[in-house]
Formats: C-alpha cells, structure tokens, sequence
C-alpha cells in the first residue's frame, strides 16, 4: 500500500449550515435540545412510540443507514447519497395525531436543496400506508436504479449527552478519493463543523470521547513505514475549539498496537518517504518506457536479479518434484515456469479434488481421479469468465444505459454487487471501472515484463 504524503490541518474549516436557507418555502424552526423533562417522558416510553417513526423511515429502499439520539428524540439516516437529519415528534404530539411527521432540521448531499415542508408531507404520507414486508422492501431495492452518486455518507455516531451528530463523507469512486469529518451541532441550530482529512485509510472509524466534545477519528494503516508495515492514526478533534491531536501507533495485530511518538513516528515516515520517492521514480519510468525498453535498460547484473525475483522455485515446489521422482540435477535446471509445464501433466491429488468439490458443487458427483493440473485450470478459466460477467437481464440493461460492455465482476464487487452497482449513476460506475481498467493494465504490463525478463534471460544463457 502506497502512502499518500501526509498534509497536517493547518485550519479548520467551519462550515456553518443553519436550518435555515434551505428550501424558501419553509420557514425554519431553531432547533431546541429537549428539556430534562422531556427526555424523562421519553425514557418512560421508550421503546414504543419512537419506534414508529424510525421504523417508518428505514421502511425505505433508499435509506441504508441510521442512528437515533441517546434522548430518542433525532434520527439521522443516508438515503440517496445524502444525510437527513429529522426530530421525532414527542409522545404528547404522537397521542393528540397518529399521523403527525417528523420534522426536518437538516439535510447535506443531494437531499440539501430540497424542500423541507416537501419531504415532510412524504412522511405523513408514508404513516398512512402498511409498512413493505422484507421480501417487498427487497424486490423495490433490487429495481433501484441510478439513484446514488459517488458521494457516500456513513459511520453516523451521535455524542453520548446528544448534542453533536459526527458523521463521515467520501467522495469520488475510482483512483482518488477524498473524506471529510463532519460535525453537527444540534444545540446551535444545526451548526456545521468540518474537518478534511488528508490521509487515506481502508476501515474508518469514529469514536466520541468522555467529554462529548471531542470526536476521536481512527485511521488503521493510514501511514507505511515498511513493506507490509503500517502505522494507525488518531486524530481527536475538540469540536468547540476546533483543536487536533494527532498519535500514532505501532500496528502489532491486536486491536489496541503501541502508541509511539511523533518524533519516532516522523522519522520512520521520513525514511520511508525516500523508499516511496525511489519508487515513484521508477514508476514513473515504468509508465514512460515500454516493456521491450525496460528489460534492455537492465544491466546484466540487474537481469540476473530480476529473474532470480520471478521466477526462482519456491521450497514447496523443489520439495513436489522430489516427491515425483526428479533428480536435484534436473530440479537445479528449472524455474517456476518449468515447473508450472511440468505440474500441468500431473493428475490432481485427493486434496485438491475435495477442494474443487467445494469450491464447484456442480463437480460433486463426478469423478476427477483423471483430471490433469491443466484441465482443472482451463475449466476454471471458464468458471471465473461466466462469473465475471453480468447476469443476462442486467447485461441488456448495462449496454442500454450505455455502460461499457465489458464491465465485469470486478467492478461489481466494489459496489456490493450488480444489483447495487445499477443503483449508481452512470457517472459513479464509469469512475470505478476506469479506475479498475488502469489497475488491470499495470497488471498487464507486470506480467508481459516478467515473461520478457525470462526471455531475455534465457537468451543471454545460451548465448
């Protein structure tokens, strides 16, 4: 994993988006944090009456996730690229009208210029109808189409007294992405606190300390400091003040690692910084120069090195060609390339039948006993290209909306499936499977380099 150079926050953006501006024709109410009283009466009923209101909106093929304030009177949910911020009606209210609506107080994403008093109205009318039964609500999730951006709200956590609402945004699927911490001050009128953040990890998460001002944000393998080793982040973010503190922590396997200082932090990231500047060097002259150029840049020593790289046998392959007899003279003559043609003649062993079996259940009655290493690949060539592809009703839809037609699993994958991938925009799936068309050339190139490296090899050992 490559790091991104790290860019310490220097100023914190503070974005204030009050409730109001947001849509013209609805006069906006100042948010108000519910009384001791209130938050008794709801504790007493709690269980019951809210209940039906986020039950109601997560009744929604749209809404794909929520939380609700410790007190039970906010929920904030994602739905269609956006975060919806609504207060729940209080138990007096539900009593005197069964069908009163939660009330909007903010919304960020695509949701954020549409009508408030509009979206309420929805919810009245969906109070009136029977809630979809699973099977329903699946059918509506599998006919969504095109409905979601590249930008994906998530992680919705609200501070333990429920004032602040903090919440994550990514924004552009592919190559580059960018996140950004949001926090909302829900005493202040729906107050807008927002933190960009530069580096760049796989599994987020955010936490809200003690104090219910500081939200802390971690970020595991967001910094390489070796091959395969990789520091955690944690950045806590004072909300009030607007003040970061960054640690750092050794990754060891365990779910806390070892805290270390910035000092030992900086000068790891330091070093590793010239390794990663060789190798942009070098990845900058493997994108200019062609495969043909590369391997005859290479001097005689750098050849001898690169094949032994590739293509030296592995111990356990050294070991099942004792096994079949071969003699220490002939194993000395072959590389992993001899070795994959010698294996392909080879009839698979019991353990690789049982794991074919597993893995293809349609081979589970059959006999494998005469099945070489080569026709056990070439079926499973087959396999993987029937699963790469489109099921046939979404193969007409793909070449309809005029996506590529070559789009394959791959790029599903990243989406959750194809059913979810058709529920973004064009534009969000053309970004990815770019994205993933770039990752598969350099796969290419690697490949066609390796195999040039061998033949040159060979040459210059016969010559």
């Amino acid at each position: 994993m490559s790091r991104k150079p790290i860019i310490l926050i220097a100023i914190i953006l503070l974005t204030i988006i009050g409730c109001s501006g947001q849509a013209k024709d609805h006069e906006q109410e100042e948010v108000t944090f519910p009384t001791e009283t209130d938050q008794a009466m709801v504790r007493e009923t709690a269980g019951q009456d809210p209940e039906v209101f986020i039950e109601m909106l997560k009744n929604n093929p749209l809404h794909r996730s929520g939380a609700v304030s410790p007190d039970n009177r906010y929920y904030a949910y994602e739905e269609r690229s956006s975060i919806i911020l609504v207060r729940l009606p209080t138990v007096e209210e539900y009593e005197a009208d069964k069908i009163v609506a939660p009330k909007v107080l903010f919304a960020d994403g695509i949701r954020q210029s549409s009508s408030f008093a509009e979206m309420e109205a929805d919810y009245g009318e969906l109070l009136k109808q029977p809630l979809l039964t699973m099977e329903e609500l699946q059918k509506v999730e599998r006919g969504l189409r095109s409905v979601y951006k590249w930008d994906m709200f998530h992680s919705l956590k609200f501070s333990q007294d429920g004032r602040y609402l903090g919440y994550l945004r990514e924004q552009n699927f592919g190559s580059e992405r960018t996140y950004t911490v949001y926090v909302l001050d829900l005493q202040d009128n729906c107050r807008l606190y927002s933190l960009p953040v530069k580096e760049s990890s796989q599994y987020w998460g955010i936490i809200w300390q003690s104090d219910n001002e500081t939200l802390e944000i971690h970020l595991p393998s967001a910094e390489s400091i070796g091959e395969g080793v990789y520091l955690e982040l944690r950045r806590q973010w004072h909300i009030p003040s607007g003040q970061c503190k960054l640690s750092y922590y050794r990754e060891d396997g365990t779910d806390n690692g070892k805290e270390i200082s910035s000092e030992e932090a900086q000068k790891a990231i330091a070093a590793y910084d010239q390794v990663e500047a060789k190798r942009e060097q070098e990845g900058e002259k493997w994108n200019k120069f062609t495969v043909e150029e590369l391997v005859a840049a290479l001097t005689p020593a750098e050849l001898v090195e690169e094949y032994k790289r590739y293509f030296s046998l592995h111990p356990i392959q050294i070991e099942l060609l004792k096994g079949r007899g071969y003699s220490e003279e002939a194993i000395a003559k072959m590389d992993s390339c001899d070795f994959q043609q010698e294996e392909s003649g080879w009839l698979l062993n019991k353990e690789l039948i049982d794991g074919a079996k597993r893995i293809y259940p349609e081979l589970t009655d059959q006999d494998l006993s005469n099945w070489t290493h080569q026709k056990y690949n070439e079926y499973i060539q087959v396999q993987s290209e029937k699963n790469n592809a489109p099921p046939p009703e979404l193969k007409r839809e793909i070449i309809e909306r005029g996506l590529p037609e070559d789009i394959n699993s791959g790029v599903a994958k990243e989406f959750h499936g194809w059913e979810n991938m058709l529920a973004y925009t064009n534009e969000a799936i053309i970004a990815m499977y770019e994205a993933r068309q770039e990752s598969e050339a350099l796969f290419r190139k690697g490949e066609a380099y390796r195999l040039a490296v061998r033949a040159a090899y060979l040459r210059e050992a016969k010559g």
